[in-house]
C-alpha cells in the first residue's frame, strides 16, 4: 500500500474571508509539507496564486473540472505516478 495525497482545488464561492478558502489553503499546505508523496492537482489547474481555476479547466459551476480539466489532472497523475500505467 502506498499513500498518495492530492491537493484541493478552489471553488467559485470560496474567496478569501470565506473560511473554506482558508481551510483549503491550510490542507494544501499540510499535504505539501507532510512528507507523503502527493499530486498537486490545485497547482495544475489554477492561476499562479492558486485561488482561481484557470478558465479552460473548470465547469460553469466553478467547482468541478471540465473535460480539459480532467485531462490536465490525468496528465499530471500519469507523470507523477507512472507505475499506475505500466501494463
Amino acid at each position: 500500500t502506498k499513500v498518495v495525497l492530492v491537493t484541493i482545488t478552489p471553488y467559485r464561492e470560496g474567496g478569501i474571508g470565506d473560511g473554506r478558502s482558508e481551510y483549503r489553503i491550510a490542507v494544501n499546505n499540510w499535504v505539501r509539507q507532510s512528507g507523503y508523496q502527493y499530486i498537486d492537482v490545485c497547482k495544475a489547474v489554477t492561476n499562479s496564486n492558486q485561488n482561481e481555476w484557470l478558465p479552460q479547466y473548470v465547469n460553469s459551476d466553478g467547482v468541478h473540472p471540465n473535460k480539459e480539466g480532467h485531462k490536465a489532472i490525468f496528465d499530471l497523475i500519469r507523470v507523477e505516478l507512472p507505475e499506475l500505467f505500466h501494463v
